[in-house]
């Protein structure tokens, strides 16, 4: 039997959306586990979206165009990527990613994981911490959808976080305007201060 699938659930669809708490509640289960998410069914589903490949050649596309980018950005422009958190849109320096990345499990850390430090996740072997800048970024703003992806941002004493993030929309090469945005096709995307991100960051690490 599939993991995400019990016997009475349609097969074609995840077992939460037709016959649990998403759906008409009919799983025999719901009385003792109260809620879908304290399924290990639905523990188990979600893991084995987040382990997905991405597009092929979708990693190795962004690694070769941040490269490039980093070598052949003009003096007088400022080169950034745009990304999607919490609904809106915010611009992070080129010089700053390192990579982009699909999003993966986040193992908490006990006495330490917050509403921004998430806890440790495994990036290429290396376990990174991990921060929900959304908090951050726009205090107040209601959730967006699901993080499917991970921009490794790096300080400037070369420390390395993982951002989750909802979508990363490309690169933009313009002079940043004189309030910190950059004017897209998109309209105005503010740039991420980088200097404040970084230090309330560490500062949940040592609250």
């Amino acid at each position: 039997m599939n993991p995400a699938h019990p016997e009475n659930a349609p097969p074609d669809r995840p077992c939460w959306e037709t016959i649990g708490t998403d759906g008409d509640g009919s799983c025999e289960r719901l009385g003792e586990k109260i809620h879908c998410r304290n399924c290990p069914v639905f523990s188990e589903g979600g893991r084995v979206l987040l382990d997905q490949a991405a597009p092929p050649g979708y990693l190795e596309e962004w690694t070769a165009l941040l490269a490039r980018e980093k070598e052949e950005a003009p003096a007088d422009t400022l080169s950034a990527v745009v990304f999607r958190l919490g609904g809106s849109r915010f611009a992070v320096k080129s010089s700053t990613l390192v990579k982009v990345t699909v999003a993966r499990g986040i193992r908490r850390v006990p006495h330490r994981t917050s509403a921004v430090f998430r806890g440790l996740t495994n990036v290429d072997g290396e376990l990174l911490l991990c921060a929900d800048a959304g908090p951050v970024l726009a205090p107040g703003a209601a959730p967006g959808a699901e993080h499917l992806f991970i921009l490794v941002l790096r300080n400037e004493r070369g420390e390395r976080w993982a951002i989750p993030v909802e979508a990363v929309e490309g690169l933009v090469r313009a002079p940043c305007l004189s309030d910190g945005r950059f004017d897209t096709e998109g309209g105005p995307v503010p740039l991420v201060d980088e200097p404040t991100l970084f230090k309330t960051l560490e500062q949940q690490l040592n609250p």
